[in-house]
């Protein structure tokens, strides 16, 4: 006998086929279905109800407070700080198992947890052939519904060859009836409820004993078998979900990994028309994007490393032209120098000679002093207007486009738009004064300086009456900055500044301007807040893709002008250069 045969293997036939489901209760575990050993994992471990289970599957069971509870009938087992090692061994049926192996009996059959054999050949499960009832030399194919008997054809021809037993029903083997599951406490009694009671969810199949006389009594119950297929028709249905979910998943996965491959790039197969397969490498959208951006960058270096020739130019010709007039300034002074000396020394010549050569040389003298004093007045003159000449200091600012200005203030034009009796005069003169005047409607233009840091606005208020807005347009050339004042009061009015901001919007001179929207008159009762007007005025999408602010602000205490001011400054100034005062 071979170590790998199997103690089923050793029982008579005939034995086997009147007692199958004992035996397998009896050699196999309950848990896992696999058959008993004499040691190692699969050696049966008693428990207090009397239960047997191998020793891998006891060591899988949770242990709480020291107990295992049985999974068969879910009573408690102590096994102490020891757990499954203190549990003892089923010597009994350790005892029948080594008799069985000595006893020589001759192998039969060979069964197994599923009664199935692997062709090593086909490598297909093959169900393994039943003996005949009446004769065991006889391969069944048929079974009698009514004596619950396997026959071959013979066998069923002979014995129910009767008027009687020919009529009883008899079917393909294949086609049998499953046999009913037995109840682990009542071996005798099959399982044919299901109870319903929440805390018997892990263990709901009983037989009639237990619903009418055990741990089941009084539980809400229903019949097994509609529980089975109500439990099926779900498991069906989620079969079929899971299956469509996982088709889901697999597509995705399939999209996910080609997006990857898309994107990082590699190697390819390729095949020609000739059928011969070779290997290419193709680039992803990563390598793709990486060149667009050191494209975009090397542009951005060149367009850089051009303006910055440019600023350098126009750099070096400014200090030039000031170093030429410092130098033709430096020589009329030399010049106007060696005059003065030359003079003051014929004066100094006069005064050492007698009175009479001294009274010959009035008029002479009195020449000199009178060139004197129109050359001191010319010098003072002169130097008063060189006087920001002589400072050494080169005052360079730089616009958002990169462009240089040499001096100590840029200079900025702003045109203030807006519909008439909206405020503009008010804020401009607020702005270059600093001083509150009572409205008066603007006939024309004003027009007014403002500095700000190392900034000079040359602001133009244009007259906001519905006759002069058509001149508007005359001042939109080389303007770099546009203020919209709306009467943040005077809500009637909101739709036709919104038209007339929209119309200025497309202007092609004004597309680079910076937008400042100002909500004058926050001080009266009634203003609408900034934040509703910008939504009155649908700002967000009139100045979609333009540089553009609302703030509130007030034209008699000056209330957000520094603020707006500010704003503008960043926007038409590139960074770090505010900071020059």
């Amino acid at each position: 006998m071979t170590s790998s045969s199997t103690f089923l293997d050793l029982l008579p036939r005939k034995r086997h086929r009147s007692t199958e489901n004992r035996l397998l209760s009896v050699l196999e575990c309950g848990v896992c279905g696999e058959q008993f050993s004499l040691s190692g994992d699969k050696v049966p471990r008693l428990l207090l109800c009397g239960h047997s289970f191998c020793h891998d599957c006891l060591t899988r069971l949770p242990i709480q407070a020291g107990s295992l509870v049985c999974p068969m009938d879910r009573q408690i087992t102590d096994v102490g700080s020891g757990g499954v090692w203190s549990l003892k061994k089923n010597f009994a049926l350790i005892e029948l198992m080594e008799k069985l192996q000595l006893g020589g009996i001759t192998h039969v059959f060979q069964p197994s947890t599923s009664h199935k054999n692997l062709d090593s050949d086909t490598n297909v499960l093959v169900s393994e052939a039943t003996c005949c009832d009446e004769d065991d030399s006889h391969v069944a194919t048929l079974y009698c519904l009514v004596c619950c008997t396997n026959l071959c054809q013979n066998c069923s021809a002979s014995t129910h060859s009767t008027r009687t037993l020919s009529k009883h029903k008899r079917i393909d083997l294949k086609d049998k009836p499953s046999q009913p599951t037995m109840c682990p406490l009542h071996q005798t009694h099959a399982l044919e409820f299901a109870c319903l009671q929440e805390e018997c969810r892990f263990s709901p199949a009983m037989c009639y004993l237990c619903k009418e006389h055990g741990k089941h009594k009084g539980h809400k119950h229903n019949l097994l078998e509609n529980e089975v297929r109500s439990t099926r028709a779900v498991a069906r249905e989620a079969a079929e979900r899971a299956g469509a979910f996982l088709s889901q998943v697999n597509e995705h996965a399939a999209k996910t990994a080609d997006a990857i491959e898309r994107v990082e790039g590699g190697i390819r197969l390729f095949s020609d028309q000739g059928g011969v397969v070779s290997r290419q490498q193709y680039t992803g959208t990563a390598e793709s994007a990486r060149a667009c951006v050191r494209e975009y960058f090397t542009r951005l270096r060149e367009t850089l490393a051009a303006q910055e020739e440019v600023a350098i130019t126009t750099l070096d010709s400014h200090v030039q032209s000031r170093v030429t007039a410092l130098r033709r300034m430096h020589d009329d002074a030399t010049a106007l120098r060696s005059q003065i000396s030359a003079a003051l020394g014929h004066c100094n010549n006069v005064l050492r000679q007698n009175d009479c050569t001294v009274l010959a040389a009035r008029s002479e003298v009195e020449a000199l002093d009178h060139m004197f004093d129109q050359q001191q007045r010319q010098f003072s003159e002169q130097t008063s207007a060189a006087s920001d000449a002589l400072d050494p200091a080169i005052p360079v600012t730089f616009t958002k486009d990169n462009r240089i200005h040499i001096g100590r203030k840029l200079e900025i034009r702003v045109v203030t738009l807006g519909l008439d009796g909206a405020g503009k005069t008010t804020l401009l003169f607020k702005l270059k004064q600093d001083e509150f005047m009572q409205p008066i409607p603007t006939i024309g233009f004003n027009v007014e300086t403002v500095d700000f840091r190392n900034l000079r606005y040359t602001v133009w208020d244009v007259g906001g009456k519905h006759k002069l807005r058509p001149l508007w347009k005359h001042y939109y050339l080389n303007t770099q900055a546009v203020l919209f004042v709306v009467d943040s009061c005077d809500s009637d009015r909101f739709v036709e500044a919104h038209a007339e901001l929209a119309k200025l919007m497309c202007e092609k001179d004004l597309r680079d301007a910076a937008l400042l929207v100002l909500a004058n008159k926050q001080d009266l009762p009634g203003a609408v807040p900034c934040d509703e007007l910008i939504a009155r005025l649908n700002l967000h999408k009139l100045c979609c893709g333009r540089s553009w602010k609302a703030l509130p602000c007030d034209a008699s205490s000056g209330a957000g002008l520094e603020e707006g001011l500010l704003w503008l400054s960043r926007q038409l100034v590139a960074a770090g250069v505010l900071e020059v005062v």
